[in-house]
């Protein structure tokens, strides 16, 4: 690619200046740009590896802005596409901090330069810092990616080599949440796992603030995970060692959402989910040491989800509801009724059916039964 453009070859100057090469990959850089679309790849597998991550945000305006400019230039188009791939070359998905600006907007553009496995990787360095975006709904793309290839998350994954490991251990867990909806365990899924649960343990410290916990704390609560009967009662020792502790929203977004998509492939997911439950749940409240400590009052009983599937029931009305207790909320309230009464507490479960026959006045009818008790 000859650069006779004076503007062009000077804004792609800028922009390589703006990623503070180290010399050895500027020379790569400038030899691998001179070149023609489909020419010398193999320059792009010496580069040696640069963390993009860490760079401030003045540093990443600037790579934004030059690299906006350079896409601007009438008849650059192949130029940017290259430059794209020797930046992915170095950072590997770090380069998404200084790619991407606009989310998918700039995801678009990129898609003409990148493999799936790259812009995988760009996607979890996406997703994996705020909790708003680790909910299932924005991650549909990775899941879709997954169901094609699940091995793509994987080498997407292998990608990730920043200081902090959360966009890995997104693209572990979509996989092997993509292998269960595949109903696949093997020697793979197990290796995944295991990485998974060491990494979830080791950044367990990370979950808690507010009380500082000494390592027999955190080794009582890693070995409860490792060890756990996830249908047994909870342990009153652990909830001794959760007293005075709060959960940090994004790491119990980061964590818990990990090991609830990984949670059919290993139990050790199901008992760090229980201990996160019962590590963010706010106790604010004395309770009587004697006598009833819970009341579970349903004010619209007979409400159920749509049957789908293998669950279906005899509706009572619109099939929304129904009397049947293992389909409505009732069931719900047996299920909190356990945990509260595996926790310890003396429960009460009212099993009234407040909204029938009679669906207007539920709210009345329940609030006159709260009094009652």
């Amino acid at each position: 690619m000859n650069l006779k453009d004076d503007r062009m070859e000077k804004t792609l100057s800028e922009a390589l200046d703006a990623l503070m090469l180290s010399q050895k990959n500027r020379r790569l850089a400038e030899e691998y740009l001179e070149q023609p679309e489909g020419t010398d790849e193999g320059l792009l597998k010496e580069t040696e590896y640069q963390e993009f991550s860490q760079f401030t945000e003045t540093e990443r305006a600037a790579c934004f802005a030059w690299c906006k400019e350079l896409r601007e230039l009438a008849g650059a188009e192949a130029l940017v596409l290259r430059y794209a791939k020797f930046v992915t070359a170095v950072g590997k998905s770090s380069a998404y901090y200084v790619l991407v600006k606009n989310g998918n907007r700039d995801m678009e553009w990129l898609a003409k330069a990148l493999t799936i496995e790259q812009r995988t990787a760009f996607r979890a360095e996406m997703y994996a810092y705020a909790s708003h975006t680790l909910e299932q709904g924005s991650l549909s793309v990775l899941v879709s990616t997954g169901k094609k290839d699940p091995e793509t998350l994987l080498r997407a994954g292998e990608l990730c080599c920043g200081p902090d490991d959360a966009p890995r251990m997104l693209l572990a867990a979509e996989y092997l949440y993509c292998m269960t909806l595949a109903s696949v365990t093997n020697e793979r899924t197990e290796e995944v796992s295991g990485y998974l649960e060491q990494r979830i343990l080791k950044r367990l410290p990370e979950l808690f603030t507010g009380k500082v916990l000494s390592e027999t704390e955190l080794s009582a609560l890693r070995d409860y995970v490792r060890k756990a009967d996830v249908d047994g009662a909870f342990p009153a020792e652990i909830l001794t060692v959760l007293q005075g502790t709060k959960c940090q929203e994004y790491m119990l977004a980061l964590l818990a959402g990990c090991a609830y998509l990984a949670l059919e492939q290993k139990k050790t997911f199901g008992a760090f989910l229980r201990l996160a439950a019962a590590a963010a749940a706010p106790v604010n409240i004395t309770l009587p040491e004697e006598g009833p400590q819970v009341l579970i009052v349903h004010t619209h009983g007979t409400e159920a989800y749509t049957p789908d599937g293998t669950d279906q029931y005899e509706p009572s009305d619109n099939n929304t509801r129904t009397l049947d207790e293992g389909y409505n909320v009732v069931r719900v309230g047996d299920e909190i009724e356990r945990v509260f009464t595996e926790l310890g507490l003396s429960v009460v479960h009212d099993r009234s059916l407040y909204d029938y026959p009679k669906y207007n006045g539920a709210y009345d009818r329940s609030g006159a039964g709260i009094a009652a008790y």
